[in-house]
C-alpha cells in the first residue's frame, strides 16, 4: 500500500506513510461486499493519526477466513485503487479498481 500512497503528491509532500490497519467490521453480505476499520498513517518520522479504511471485497466470500488477503493487493506497477482523505482521514482500498499505471 506504501507504494500507492507515495504515487500522491499530497503523500509525498507530507511523508505519510501506513503503520498498519486493524479490520473491525466484515460486511461480506453488502451488494458491496467490504471490510472496514482503522489504519494508522503516519506523516514524517513520528507522528501518527488513525484513518477510518475501507477495503472494498470481491462478491462471493462466505466468511472472513475465505479472504485471500495477499491475493487482493494489486502488483506494484497496478495504480487507481486507493484513495484518501487527509480531511476526513479517511482511506478507500479497492483492488478491482487497479489499473496498469
Amino acid at each position: 500500500m506504501g507504494e500507492e500512497l507515495f504515487k500522491s503528491e499530497d503523500a509525498r509532500r507530507h511523508g505519510m506513510w501506513c503503520d498498519g490497519f486493524v479490520p473491525e467490521v466484515y460486511d461480506l453480505d453488502s451488494p458491496l461486499p467490504c471490510v472496514r476499520g482503522r489504519a494508522w498513517i503516519g506523516y514524517g518520522p513520528s507522528k501518527q493519526d488513525p484513518y477510518e479504511f475501507t477495503l472494498i471485497l470481491p462478491r462471493g466470500l462466505r466468511s472472513k477466513d475465505d479472504i485471500d488477503w495477499a491475493a487482493l493487493m494489486p502488483a506494484d506497477d497496478m495504480t487507481g485503487w486507493l484513495t484518501y482523505s487527509r480531511e476526513w482521514k479517511t482511506l478507500v482500498i479497492y483492488p478491482a479498481a487497479a489499473v496498469p499505471g
